[in-house]
């Protein structure tokens, strides 16, 4: 993994299902954070 640049912005994401649920809202949240991820963010 790549360290976070010192000026990235936090994200904090609050959903009752994550990986590795099956329900849509789960799969939207573990993509969109992985994707936040590796473009630098915490």
């Amino acid at each position: 993994m790549r360290k976070p640049a010192p000026d990235a912005t936090r994200v904090i994401a609050v959903n009752r299902f994550y990986w590795p649920d099956h329900s849509a809202t789960s799969q939207l949240l573990t993509d969109l954070m992985i994707h936040l991820a590796g473009k630098g963010g915490r």
